[in-house]
């Protein structure tokens, strides 16, 4: 039957994760110290524990003499033969001396010398196992939150995560479940210390590791990341293996994939694009989510001009520059975001004769409110502008007064073309020509060069005295009036009240008093429900 000893030994090797033997090891050597504090340090004693029964034994080595001098390290000849037999002079004999007091003192300071040694097995244990784990994800266990850091445990170990690895936007309990990132083991007076951090960029490698099998066994390989650890982080992935999809396999099925390692990083948002040797597919990759019209590269520099559409210029920055500082990150390139108004304000156009579209084209074709805006004609009053919506827009370049232009309108701008070559472009609710006065108006040198209004002053004077309704805008940007739709109206009234007043030929849409959009009833009416 096993004895209580036996029972402790046991218990203490399934708690600390050391093996009998070395506990066995560890209490002899205790016990050896306490023998030499009492009778003496001089004597080469051992002692040896009956593993059953917990009995210890102290065995003193003394050499076989013919006359004793020091009793303590000396035997006489006689008397050792009487436990040995054949033993000559000169030998070494092991005597059994355990002493009759060998009882509370020694087994106080034995127990001393044991805890420590225990102490040091542990420590010795998780240095030599954590040593070789650095640049792995463990599960770990919020156990102390303290100004120094935060306590987890893992393994039987105990985890620091100081204040600079700490994702601030966190707020760590006790008990928590949290995948970390273990970045350091290092020896300190007080034991061995791990650190682990929640804001290092590879936990979300390690993380994309468990939840994509493509990615841990190298069919779709991570190139490059950068994150702002708590809010958003870009992952650049391709594929090393035909027919696989890389983005694809990250994000899974429904999104389950991508979903999962958003959870374990407590909500942060994660864009996963396709990595792209060419430099400037890379950069309009790397802006995602925004739309990306055309890269042009300086290598010099290595500096990345990027033309958004109007419409995707504060997507493609992100708040506070957050997109265009993680795509810069992820890429290596010092990127520069233009919308395409400024450009085409810039004069920044490609020649007529050059090779490949010009920047004007590209928008049409990138551009979708532009493509699909209705051309309309106006003609160029002498002071060189022109009305869209009766708003007044100019100047327009000289020699265009009295001329017949097209413009387009949309949400964002109007852009006046000459055939098929761009003039110029304005942007819509920014600064335009306010009409002059009718009385002040100059008299036009030709009947050609009178500018006339967008629709006869008399349909206007008609529009005035009908009955002024309210409607609310739609998401989609338009209105319903009388079972026919219209629209789109400017971006700034989705979702407000805005007045409606109609003739038979046209419906005026008002903001605040001011006429904001002018249809054509029969025209541009859709007549959807």
């Amino acid at each position: 039957m096993k004895s209580e000893f036996y029972a402790a030994v046991s218990q203490i090797s399934s708690e600390r994760g050391i093996t009998a033997e070395e506990i066995l090891e560890k209490v002899e050597q205790a016990l050896i110290s306490a023998y030499k504090r009492r009778f003496g340090a001089s004597q080469n004693v051992s002692v040896r524990i009956d593993p059953n029964t917990g009995e210890a034994k102290v065995y003193a080595e003394k050499r076989v003499v013919a006359e004793v001098e020091d009793p303590r390290e000396e035997i006489i000849l006689a008397e050792a033969r009487r436990l040995v037999p054949n033993i000559a002079v000169g030998q070494v004999i092991s005597i059994e001396t355990t002493p009759r007091d060998f009882g509370r003192i020694a087994a106080q300071t034995a127990r001393q010398v044991f805890l420590q040694q225990i102490r040091e097995a542990e420590r010795n244990k998780v240095i030599s196992e954590f040593a070789g784990r650095v640049g792995e994800m463990v599960s770990a266990v919020v156990r102390r939150v303290t100004p120094q850091g935060v306590y987890l445990s893992a393994d039987r170990a105990e985890l620091l995560m100081p204040s600079r690895e700490q994702v601030p936007s966190e707020h760590y309990r006790i008990n928590q479940h949290l995948k970390v990132y273990i970045t350091e083991v290092r020896e300190d007076k007080r034991g061995p210390q791990i650190v682990v951090s929640r804001s290092h960029p590879k936990l979300v490698e390690r993380l994309f590791e468990m939840e994509v099998p493509e990615v841990l066994r190298g069919a779709v390989e991570i190139v490059a990341l950068a994150r702002d650890a708590g809010v958003r982080t870009k992952v650049a992935v391709r594929a090393l293996q035909p027919g696989v999809d890389p983005v694809g396999s990250c994000v899974g099925q429904r999104g389950v994939r991508i979903q999962s390692v958003v959870n374990a990083l407590n909500g942060e948002k994660v864009d996963v694009v396709p990595w792209s040797a060419d430099p400037a597919t890379f950069v309009a990759n790397a802006l995602s989510p925004a739309t990306v019209v055309e890269v042009r590269l300086d290598e010099e520099t290595r500096t990345a001009t990027v033309i958004v559409p109007d419409k995707s210029l504060s997507l493609a920055i992100g708040k506070e520059g957050q997109n265009a500082r993680l795509a810069a990150r992820l890429t290596g390139w010092r990127i520069d975001i233009k919308n395409v108004t400024t450009l085409l304000e810039e004069g920044k156009t490609v020649e007529a004769g050059a090779e490949g579209p010009t920047v004007e084209e590209t928008v049409l074709v990138h551009d979708l409110d532009l493509a699909t805006a209705r051309e309309e004609t106006r003609r160029v009053r002498a002071d060189r502008t022109v009305v869209y919506q009766k708003v007044t827009y100019g100047p327009l370049p000289e020699g265009y007064a009295g001329r017949t232009v097209s413009v387009r309108g949309t949400s964002q701008g109007l852009y006046v073309y000459d055939g098929q070559q761009l003039l110029i472009s304005f942007r819509r609710g920014g600064e335009t020509v306010p009409p002059a006065p009718r009385a002040e108006q100059p008299a036009a040198p030709a009947a050609e060069e009178a500018a006339p209004p967008p629709i006869p002053q008399e349909a206007w004077d008609a529009l005035e005295q009908a009955r002024l309704e309210q409607r609310k805008v739609t998401p989609d940007g338009t209105l319903v009036y009388q079972r026919a739709r219209y629209g789109p109206l400017p971006p700034e009234v989705i979702g407000q009240q805005v007045g409606v007043r109609s003739t038979a030929e046209y419906l005026a849409v008002y903001s605040e008093g001011q006429p904001v959009a002018l249809f054509r009833r029969e025209e541009e009416g859709d007549g959807q429900e």
